[in-house]
Parts: structure tokens; sequence; C-alpha cells
């Protein structure tokens, strides 16, 4: 009975910090890295990572689309750095925010292996103050196999300043429960 609310608390640490904020796409999961600057620079340089969580060798990926919204991006000064998509896949630029990566030669992004590479942004001034996460962006997959394609939205590796509240509340819920037990079998 008593390792009951410390286990409830253990396990919503453990999915805060283990990443549930992180959005997945069935079966893809995008995570953006806008730094260590992003919340006081509407300019810098993001990491995009894409993994492919679908298990067995049947379904690599071999497409993605990235959309940059125009009411969130300054479209004219965002786009996906040609030199840091990896070798052997091809980057098109579509117009209107919109990128599409293809494979071309080389390998496939098999399950657990990632797509990686880097985009220069410009956020418009309200994208940091509107209450939104700039870093929601959809996206699209092409597979080789089935499920053939999939579709989701990215979500950043920096967490977001509710989750980290909900944090600090578990931990000193926690710790005023443990107080109020030692209390209570001390006196």
């Amino acid at each position: 009975m008593k390792v009951k609310p410390v286990l409830t608390a253990f396990v919503l640490m453990l999915v805060l910090l283990g990443g549930a904020s992180y959005s997945y796409a069935v079966p893809v999961q995008g995570v953006v890295d806008p730094g260590s600057n992003w919340a006081t620079t509407l300019t810098g340089t993001a990491t995009y990572t894409f993994t492919n969580l679908v298990g067995g060798t049947n379904a690599p990926m071999v497409g993605l689309g990235l959309g940059f919204a125009g009411d969130v991006f300054n479209l004219g000064s965002t786009y996906i750095n040609a030199s840091s998509v990896s070798s052997g896949w091809n980057l098109t630029t579509l117009g209107n925010g919109a990128y599409e990566l293809a494979l071309l030669s080389g390998s496939t992004i098999s399950a657990g292996s990632s797509l990686s590479f880097s985009a220069t942004y410009s956020l418009i001034g309200s994208a940091l103050t509107n209450g939104s996460n700039p870093w929601q962006q959809t996206f699209g997959v092409l597979f080789a196999g089935s499920p053939w394609v999939g579709s989701g939205v990215t979500s950043s590796s920096v967490p977001e300043a509710s989750s980290l509240i909900l944090l600090v509340s578990a931990i000193a819920a926690l710790v005023i429960w443990k107080r109020r037990q030692e209390s209570s079998l001390n006196g």
C-alpha cells in the first residue's frame, strides 16, 4: 500500500524524462533539437532526427516529406541545409515551406536507424509567445514495404515549460508525502 504513491510518482517521472513529450507517427518518431538558445532567439540551426520504429527489415524508410508552416517560420529564411543531408539522399524544395527527401542510392533507413539533417530557421516573432510549440511540424514518410506510408508531427527534444512544471510538482508532492510518512512513523 505504501509503495503505490511512490511507484506512481516514479512512473510519472520516467514517462516525462523518457520522452513522453515526443510525438510518434506510426511508425516513425520525428524529433527536433532547436539548440540551447531556442527560447530566446528567433533564428538558428535545428537538428532533425527521424527514427524508423518498424520492426524487421521489410519496411525500410526511403522517403520523407517535411513542412514548415508559414505562420510560424519566415519561409524566405528557413530551409534544410543541403550539405547536412546524408549521401544518397536527394533534397527537393517543393515551395511554400515544403521539402522532400528521397533515397536515390545507398542505404535505406531500417528499423532502429535514423535519418538526420539540419535546417536553418527563422521564426516569426509571435511563434515563441503565442503559447504554441513552433517545433510541431507535419511530416510524411514513404517505406519500401508495408506500411508503405506514415505521417506525424515532430516534437522538440527540449522539454516544454508545462512538462517541467509538472515534473517539479510531482517531485515536491513526493517529498511532502515522504515527510508525512516519516513523521507518522516517528510520532
